[in-house]
């Protein structure tokens, strides 16, 4: 599954910055319905999308797995 670093998380979903949805939807032609990971620095978030522009792609978050890659913020 593709891995994307996600620029804002809320509650419930995922917003990415203008560069990477671009790469979402018009490189890898990512849609509405595609899922993905998202990495927030803490945790990896397995996401559908629901909104796919290429100004700014919008994910529902479905899980949260705790990113053990990274080192963690003090």
């Amino acid at each position: 599954m593709k891995r994307f670093f996600a620029e804002q998380t809320e509650e419930n979903f995922v917003l990415f910055s203008k560069e990477e949805s671009n790469h979402i939807v018009r490189v890898i032609r990512m849609r509405e319905g595609d899922e993905l990971i998202a990495a927030d620095g803490k945790f990896d978030l397995h996401c559908r999308i629901t909104e796919a522009d290429p100004l700014c792609v919008r994910a529902e978050i479905l899980s949260r797995t705790e990113n053990r890659a990274n080192p963690k913020a003090d």
